[in-house]
């Protein structure tokens, strides 16, 4: 007899979704029909985890809505999958859950600190931008990664490297911080992944990646086998980091990745689609610390520990609260 193989988290995740859109009373009744993913304009199948598209800014929880709406427009931030300019109607993005844990935060320095502090140095949340504590879809405040195309200007979350947040802080010590965040939900990476390394993104960044005190080593993989997700994002968030500490960006000293992603996700850690990946680490946090010459510059957060009144709300826990 065979036995039934566990849902996995991204299973898990989904159920969760349908349950909390059929009962959420900040949902309109006809939010609760199945609605198609829409992905660069494009219908794609029927989900029960999709709200309708003319819905999508409910995909927004009430506390973060209004203000995340505003902020996203007025700062020309670019929503994933977006609808008409509007959140996608994926009920299991990434950029959505952490919109609507961090949004709350901005303006409450205890309540980031509460957060975060025990896996970073939070002596003093620092205002980083607009007197406000967390900004959303980061992307420096110079091209570090010579990333800009010719004759215009960069786009945050659109076509750069962007971090889903950033937040700056000053250290017991009295140095200062930036943590660039990069957030997690679902996602997992399987088989052989298609490789991004166009001749152009190669020479982009190579002179980071070969600098003698660059963050990467280059005797764990080969150069080529970063360009292939999860860790292509990986790389260019830490030569992201790592230039702008260099620099000394808003008067930082240390400038660190935060990777949140949900520890019971072991199909994101099981992500390793190059033959070289496993002998750096059996998992993708082992690997991606044995590959840099600092690992104490990439941080780990399970996005759980969020889901706890009051650092989130009681909406939030009940919509993203499973294991």
């Amino acid at each position: 007899m065979t036995t039934p193989q566990a849902p996995t988290f991204a299973e898990r995740a989904r159920q969760r979704a349908c349950d909390w859109k059929q009962h959420s009373r900040t949902l309109p009744h006809e939010a609760r029909i199945p609605a198609p993913y829409i992905r660069d304009g494009n219908a794609a199948r029927y989900y029960p985890w999709c709200l309708p598209p003319p819905l999508s800014v409910y995909n927004l929880l009430p506390e973060v809505r209004d203000e995340a709406l505003r902020r996203f427009a007025a700062g020309h931030i670019a929503w994933q999958a977006a609808i008409d300019g509007r959140p996608t109607n994926n009920l299991l993005s990434s950029q959505i859950q952490c919109v609507n844990a961090l949004m709350p935060m901005t303006n409450d320095p205890q309540l980031l600190a509460a957060a975060f502090g025990e896996v970073l140095q939070i002596g003093e949340p620092l205002p980083i931008e607009d007197d406000r504590y967390v900004t959303f879809e980061y992307i420096g405040a110079a091209d570090h990664l010579a990333e800009a195309r010719p004759g215009t200007a960069r786009q945050r979350g659109r076509f750069c490297t962007s971090t889903d947040a950033a937040i700056c802080y000053r250290r017991p010590d009295g140095g200062t911080e930036i943590a660039l965040i990069e957030w997690k939900y679902t996602e997992s990476y399987k088989g052989r992944a298609a490789l991004k390394s166009t001749s152009d993104r190669l020479d982009r960044y190579r002179p980071l990646f070969e600098a003698p005190d660059g963050p990467i080593r280059t005797d764990v993989v080969p150069y080529a086998d970063l360009f292939v997700e999860p860790f292509y994002q990986l790389m260019r968030h830490q030569l992201l980091a790592y230039a702008m500490e260099r620099s000394e960006e808003l008067g930082a000293d240390t400038v660190r990745v935060l990777h949140v992603a949900p520890a019971a996700n072991t199909e994101l850690q099981l992500s390793r689609t190059r033959d070289s990946y496993p002998a750096a680490g059996a998992t993708l946090y082992t690997a991606w610390r044995a590959m840099l010459r600092r690992p104490d510059r990439f941080v780990t957060f399970d996005s759980a520990r969020l889901a706890t009144p009051p650092i989130t709300s009681e909406e939030y826990v009940a919509r993203y609260a499973h294991r």
